[in-house]
């Protein structure tokens, strides 16, 4: 299959980056949503000696009680309604339901490799780029991938 150089990093941003946000869709539309309350502030001790809070949060699954930890500094207190997506199947995976707690994970975990994506795709031509530009790319026959540069002859 001989391929544009566009519709190859294409190619690559669906295999390398898309998968982390087609799971967290998928967790946003099979989650429930609800309503707990800030329960209490809670601390850790941390390895090195130091101590950090969170606030743990109580909601209601169904007839049962379940708490989870989120991070302190969100705006909501002891008390507070907090809006809650969690798991109808598994309660204890629960996020506070704001974009930063239901997403926070997903944008630093796709970050890497949509940053050597981009960097791959807009390497300019003097730094001798690893994919040039106008170049094809063939995917299948031995080597799997081959990068045939513009101005030869397809094999």
């Amino acid at each position: 299959m001989l391929l544009q150089r566009n519709t190859f990093f294409v190619l690559l941003f669906l295999l390398f980056v898309a998968p982390f946000y087609l799971y967290k869709g998928i967790w946003i539309a099979t989650s429930v949503r609800t309503t707990g309350k800030g329960y209490f502030m809670g601390h850790t001790l941390e390895n090195l000696g130091n101590i950090s809070g969170h606030l743990v949060v109580l909601y209601l699954a169904g007839k049962d009680s379940v708490t989870f930890n989120t991070a302190d500094d969100l705006g909501f207190g002891v008390g507070d309604p907090i809006p809650v997506l969690y798991q109808r199947n598994d309660p204890s995976d629960a996020r506070v339901s704001i974009p930063i707690c239901v997403w926070g994970d997903t944008w630093v975990n796709s970050l890497f490799p949509f940053l050597v994506l981009l960097v791959l795709y807009f390497t300019p031509d003097f730094l001798d780029p690893l994919i040039p530009r106008r170049a094809k790319i063939r995917l299948g026959k031995k080597p799997f991938i081959r990068i045939i540069p513009a101005g030869t002859k397809n094999e």
